[in-house]
């Protein structure tokens, strides 16, 4: 290259430098790479979690990695969701893993309404967005919210039948993310109601509870439909009282499902009893289909900060849900908090949960709410026709 040129050649970068234009283009496209980069982190934890070993992943974002271990788990749970990855959304995110975090809390009808309005902007703080995400959690109408829900979650599948009949010509293998089951206990259909003294004049007819000489034979059916359904490093949470335990136990062993926590669910007003302890739990037995490499067990489900350690110990004080007695119920439904725990430890946006025992459809609810796929079954027809138009309305 001649002197002439070269010096033209330096005068054109040096009026480039000078130049307005080329700076916010630089600084533009650092601030969008800066938002892609996490995002691309987040996907390489993924891919990483996905295949090293359990130990072998948690001691790597432990002690290997440049920041700790609660930051990897928002990134990766930043890289799960959909809309910040979304190349048209890509010009009103902040760079900020903290915010982008935040957002990933905001339902998608939240979500796309922030983005038309300009809510969510590059600018955007983390408590604005921790804000926004609380407002709309008060504010937003339920006429707003559930179609939005609906149109999201098409595929959703529950059915009037015998879960175990039916999981058997509906359900692929290997295809659930997470399984909540509370089957029949197997204490009497007549002696729920007298145990816990209430009023059944609301409660649906219909159950359909397990004779105590077929228990055994049950417990093993439908286990070994949980473990052909699950995904490798799927879990299962199964309900069961104390009187017929063993049976679920010895079935998890017999079809190869690995127990990881034996779960106590302490509850107030226990069952009445005469001459021996009032009853007040139940036992919660939470399974993983190997291998456990592949579990999902979200550790960071308190608004993004590490959960505590008594929310991570194996009992938990959870009270059941006061029912008035003019509010048609089934026999026996769950408390709200207990499967949103499950749910938010267990599985991720867009996962399959199944319930097989769907009774009050507490497990569709919340699974529809926190943005997963809900299947299920319920044999007691009543119970069906009440409950199925009614479980995505409410929240």
């Amino acid at each position: 290259m001649s002197i002439k040129s070269s010096m033209k050649h330096l005068k054109t970068i040096k009026q480039k430098l000078s130049s307005r234009t080329y700076w916010k283009l630089q600084i533009k496209t650092a601030w969008k790479e800066a938002t892609e980069a996490f995002l691309q982190v987040g996907n390489l934890l993924i891919q990483s979690k996905s295949e090293l070993d359990h130990g072998e992943f948690l001691e790597m974002i432990e002690n290997d990695l440049p920041f700790s271990s609660r930051t990897s788990q928002m990134l990766m749970v930043i890289a799960n969701d959909k809309r910040l990855s979304n190349t048209n959304h890509g010009s009103y995110l902040p760079p900020s893993w903290r915010t982008l975090y935040e957002l990933t809390k905001l339902d998608d009808v939240s979500f796309k309404k922030s983005i038309r309005d300009g809510t969510i902007h590059p600018d955007m703080l983390r408590k604005e967005a921790t804000r926004l995400r609380k407002r709309y959690e008060y504010e937003l109408d339920e006429k707003e919210r559930v179609p939005f829900v609906k149109k999201r979650n098409t595929k959703f599948k529950i059915y009037n039948e015998d879960c175990i009949t039916g999981c058997r010509k509906r359900i692929d293998s290997n295809s659930i993310d997470l399984i909540i089951n509370d089957p029949p206990f197997g204490i009497g259909e007549d002696d729920i109601g007298t145990r816990y003294s209430r009023c059944e004049d609301n409660v649906i007819d219909g159950y359909v509870e397990v004779p105590v000489s077929k228990y055994e034979d049950f417990s093993y059916e439908f286990m070994v439909e949980v473990e052909r359904t699950l995904r490798k490093g799927g879990s299962a949470y199964i309900f069961s009282g104390y009187q017929n335990l063993r049976h679920i136990l010895n079935s998890a062993v017999k079809v190869g499902l690995e127990e990881r926590n034996h779960i106590i669910w302490k509850y107030s007003f226990g069952l009445n009893t005469t001459k021996r302890f009032i009853s007040s739990h139940y036992h919660l037995l939470y399974f993983v289909k190997p291998p456990v490499s592949k579990i999902t067990f979200n550790e960071f489900v308190n608004n993004g900060d590490p959960s505590q350690y008594l929310d991570r110990e194996d009992v938990w004080t959870i009270d059941r849900e006061y029912k008035s007695p003019t509010m048609i119920k089934n026999q026996n439904e769950l408390p709200t908090k207990l499967v949103e725990k499950i749910i938010q430890y267990s599985s991720n946006t867009g996962d399959k949960v199944m319930d097989m025992f769907l009774g009050g459809f507490t497990t569709a609810r919340v699974a529809l709410q926190l943005g997963r796929e809900p299947l299920g079954f319920e044999i007691n027809e009543r119970a069906y026709e009440h409950f199925k138009p009614r479980f995505h309305k409410k929240r």
